[in-house]
């Protein structure tokens, strides 16, 4: 709400209170909160990312300090495209990237590995974008050849015949295929890594406020404040604490071993 007062207010030329016509709804949660699954980017269109580049300005302005990264592959968008009628879709971030690709090009086609380089999306989940918006009941584009694969010379084009008999109807992202173990570990490995400074953290306020606490209570009361967010290994914590020893932040008690002590 405050970015929107902010946008409509905004006199400076970069902003422009505007963003082409493009309304921006944000989410902003902490990494902890995100399931676990790659981050992966792509090239916005200029004018969404115009308005992006203002939130970022805007918030950043608001938490000094703060690291702010986009989640792409999570977001969607409600798009107004002309057919036969405008109809309005609502899409993932991805579908509305790759369809605006198309926007000024007439019956002009590109090839996938053409909208790959344009859009940055990656590979595995372009493919699933282009099957999404040329091989469902909603064929938003052409493709050639035909067939239910896509491969990188397959050409795809606006599809001016498409029509649907509701002007209002959701696309969605074609299943993938599913995770390998290599994969799923490698997922697990990031979030793990993502966390960690969210374990220091509470293990130096808990510390911080009690100077001086036994290992079971202390792994106790670091799970108790992380539990809204993730509930994290006591092993990961365990090693987390070694790290803070060799960093100085904390030190073993001289006279007992279990019990942790604040080093101000």
């Amino acid at each position: 709400e405050r970015f929107s007062q902010h946008r409509a207010s905004a006199a400076d030329a970069e902003d422009g209170g505007g963003g082409g016509g493009v309304e921006l709804q944000i989410k902003v949660l902490t990494t902890g909160y995100w399931p676990t699954q790659p981050t992966a980017q792509c090239r916005l269109p200029p004018e969404v990312e115009r308005v992006c580049g203002a939130f970022r300005r805007f918030y950043l302005a608001q938490h000094n300090g703060r690291q702010l990264s986009w989640q792409l592959n999570m977001g969607s968008a409600d798009v107004k495209a002309r057919y036969d009628k405008v109809y309005q879709i609502n899409m993932p971030t991805y579908h509305m990237v790759v369809l605006l690709l198309f926007a000024d090009r007439g019956a002009a086609a590109l090839t996938c590995e053409e909208i790959e380089r344009a859009s940055g999306i990656p590979g595995p989940e372009l493919k699933r974008t282009l099957q999404s918006l040329a091989l469902t009941q909603f064929k938003l584009l052409t493709k050639e050849p035909k067939g239910k694969e896509v491969e990188p010379t397959d050409r795809f084009a606006y599809n001016a015949a498409f029509a649907y008999k509701m002007i209002k109807f959701k696309l969605s992202v074609v299943s993938a295929a599913k995770e390998t173990n290599e994969e799923m570990q490698a997922s697990r490995a990031k979030i793990n890594e993502d966390r960690n400074p969210q374990i220091d953290a509470a293990i130096v306020r808990v510390m911080k406020a009690r100077r001086s606490m036994e290992h079971n209570l202390l792994i106790a009361e670091v799970t108790k404040q992380l539990q809204g967010r993730f509930n994290p290994n006591p092993m990961v914590i365990k090693k987390r604490l070694e790290g803070l020893i060799d960093r100085e932040f904390l030190q073993r008690s001289k006279t007992n071993m279990k019990i942790y002590e604040y080093l101000a």
